[in-house]
């Protein structure tokens, strides 16, 4: 990325109920995400964490447990 960075995403259209999204936390770097948080409403439905390597490339997500939820694999 270049350091545009989507703090959220809605399925819905402008000026429909919120519903479902999701919010992206951002870290302190550019282009650098903390965590992803599904809401309904105005409640955090749902927490994960990205997981970055030694030279910062997400390799997985947890959840608020710790469980390991995601994993990815950079093929580049």
């Amino acid at each position: 990325m270049n350091g545009n960075m989507v703090l959220g995403e809605h399925p819905g259209s402008v000026g429909s109920a919120l519903g479902s999204w999701t919010l992206y936390i951002p870290g302190l770097g550019i282009d650098d995400r903390v965590a992803m948080v599904t809401m309904s409403g105005s409640t955090a439905t749902d927490v994960h964490f990205y997981l970055p390597n030694r030279i910062g490339s997400i390799i997985g997500m947890v959840n608020t447990a710790g469980v390991l939820t995601d994993q990815y694999r950079n093929l580049y």
